[in-house]
């Protein structure tokens, strides 16, 4: 019996300091030292010095013991600074989970947190690093931006000569004893383009749309940006109000279905989008295809308006516009992940592609919309004034030409052959004669014509 008498004291011990009656809140999260302080708060008294004077005299103060002033008036504590936020990745792990109901939840909230979210913020750091080097090495001296005058006034200041290129100037510059580094040209053919240089090489408008596209439905679909949805689906209240929201006009074609459309919307819309725009014959002048997708953005609004009576995001039907206008000039058959199918009948089968991904009827029928307008576009254009012996009404306006006019020649190779495009012509100055020769007006146009010898 002896010889348990320890073994039971040490159990006694052991049971007395169990909590019995845990607490969700703290024992999860025990307290520290930290924690445990209480900022000092000081009464503030009304009495007099007489009356302060006659309670001391009152007390069983000892005349001869000494006390700290800061007993008698404490220092208050400075409320400058807000308390220190609790970075510990336990806690902010905990507080992200603490609305999860099953484990698919907190599953679903770790993966988003702790994997998706940090490659979405390395991505888009990433593409502005690149984006930036891209643009400083565009800066040249022929260039017209800030960069390029500066470089262009350094280059005068120390009488440089500028009618030879920037590369034949730092290589003659590099010969100078002034400076320590050499030059080291890399032929054309080894050099290689980036992700980046890729992007800026593609047509302006595909690109700007297809790059808003994605990231808007990522920062939707991922919760980086809360509530993003109510401010991009297009409904006809949010234009009739003021301040007009008039921006939903071009939001509701920018945003991709969910799961695997993520990415293949933006597919889609880069692939047909880029073939209308620069290897399609329809389009040859400056601003044809961006006066065509706002023809046909408008008309998809009010063809779901007139059939369904809503139209809050049409994205699927945009890209499929697209895919008609690219492929009815041509023939052949066209790969859809293991289907052959004929190269005109892709827009249908990419409604039937929804159809069975979405499993109901109406996203396809909404998508078929962008069909009809892309055909109602052709037939104005092309089919009724050239066999009906119609009149064109939908021809690019000049202010819309004027902003995708090229400033210097450009040579670019399409699928119906080479086009050149002049520099934009300058507006003559007021007085002086245009070119052309010095024979009057009414001489340069032309007559009736008539044969030699004839009546």
């Amino acid at each position: 019996m002896s010889s348990d008498l320890p073994l039971q004291i040490g159990e006694t011990l052991q049971s007395l300091s169990i909590n019995r009656n845990p607490s969700t809140t703290h024992d999860i999260n025990p307290s520290t030292a930290a924690s445990e302080k209480v900022p000092v708060t000081v009464e503030e008294t009304t009495l007099d010095a007489e009356s302060y004077s006659s309670s001391l005299a009152g007390s069983d103060i000892d005349d001869e013991e000494e006390y700290s002033y800061n007993i008698i008036r404490p220092t208050r504590r400075r409320q400058s600074l807000p308390p220190l936020p609790d970075l510990r990745f336990e806690q902010s792990y905990l507080a992200s989970i603490a609305d999860a109901e099953t484990y698919q939840m907190v599953a679903y909230i770790t993966i988003r947190d702790q994997v998706i979210l940090p490659l979405l913020q390395g991505t888009m750091w990433t593409l502005a690093l690149q984006g930036w080097r891209h643009w400083n090495r565009g800066t040249k001296l022929s260039g017209k931006n800030a960069g390029a005058r500066i470089r262009r006034w350094w280059w005068r200041v120390n009488n440089w000569p500028l009618d030879q290129s920037a590369s034949s100037i730092i290589r003659s510059a590099s010969k100078d004893k002034k400076f320590a580094f050499k030059t080291k040209e890399v032929p054309s053919k080894l050099t290689t383009m980036s992700a980046v240089d890729m992007f800026f090489a593609a047509p302006p408008v595909t690109r700007t749309l297809t790059a808003l596209t994605f990231f808007i439905s990522v920062a939707h679909y991922a919760g980086l940006v809360p509530g993003i949805f109510n401010w991009i689906y297009f409904h006809h209240s949010h234009i009739f109000k003021f301040p007009p929201q008039l921006w939903r006009f071009a939001t509701c074609f920018m945003l991709t279905g969910e799961r695997f459309s993520i990415l293949m919307d933006p597919y889609y819309m880069y692939i047909y989008g880029k073939k209308c725009e620069t290897g399609s014959s329809k389009f040859t002048k400056p601003g044809d295809f961006f006066f065509y997708l706002v023809f046909v953005c408008l008309a998809l609004l009010g063809v779901n308006y007139a059939l369904f009576g809503s139209a809050y995001i049409l994205t699927s039907a945009l890209f499929t516009a697209f895919a008609y206008t690219a492929t009815q000039d041509e023939g052949g058959q066209t790969r859809i992940f293991i289907l052959d199918v004929p190269t005109r009948a892709l827009p249908l089968a990419l409604c039937f592609m929804t159809f069975v991904s979405a499993g109901s009827m109406h996203p396809a029928l909404v998508q078929a919309t962008g069909i009809l307008v892309a055909h109602l576009y052709d037939f104005l254009t092309r089919l009724y004034p050239t066999f009906g012996g119609g009149v064109n009404i939908l021809t690019t306006p000049t202010f819309v030409r004027r902003w995708f006019e090229p400033k210097t020649i450009s040579v670019s190779h399409k699928a119906h052959g080479t086009s050149f495009q002049p520099a934009a012509p300058r507006a003559a100055a007021s007085g002086s004669t245009a070119p052309g020769g010095v024979l009057p007006e009414s001489w340069k146009s032309r007559g009736s014509g008539h044969r030699l010898g004839g009546d």
